[in-house]
């Protein structure tokens, strides 16, 4: 009987730990368009990517071809506090930029635009990007969206 009841509590602390690991986890994608300005015309909205994001420590970098010579940029970083001497994700950041080449950390460029978020249940979060090359502006938008739990839909 002992022996079950041992084999019951790690089972339960097992699941507790990997469902704490599950939780959090992001699915990103990043948009783009283009007005322009001489030839009065416009693009639709195009999916230029999509990534997903884990809780870590680390910077995620995601570069993206866009168009012709435009590279979009995204950084994206989870916020850790420590919770019962264990580091847990409390929040997300993200940035975003677009220029003609690609970059590393964007967090402090003055070229760049960022957010951040709490994490919470059904956490969301979007960053906007405009550039003007050519008299065209460009818009960029990068969002993520908390993919530990299933989207309810309205039918």
């Amino acid at each position: 009987m002992k022996i079950f009841r041992l084999w019951s509590i790690l089972l339960l602390l097992l699941l507790a730990a990997v469902a704490n690991a599950q939780q959090n986890h992001g699915k990103c994608w990043v948009n783009g368009s283009f007005y322009d300005n001489r030839e009065k015309i416009g693009s639709g909205v195009l999916l230029v990517g999509k990534f997903t994001i884990a809780p870590s420590k680390e910077i995620v970098v995601k570069s993206f071809h866009a168009y012709e010579n435009l590279i979009v940029t995204v950084n994206a970083q989870y916020d850790f506090v420590l919770k019962n001497l264990e580091p847990r994700p409390d929040g997300i950041r993200l940035a975003i930029a677009a220029s003609n080449h690609a970059a590393t950390n964007i967090f402090d460029s003055v070229d760049s635009s960022l957010a951040t978020t709490a994490l919470r249940n059904r956490w969301n979060l979007t960053v906007m990007k405009a550039i003007s090359v050519d008299n065209r502006l460009y818009t960029f938008t990068v969002g993520c969206v908390d993919a530990s739990k299933p989207v309810k839909r309205l039918n």
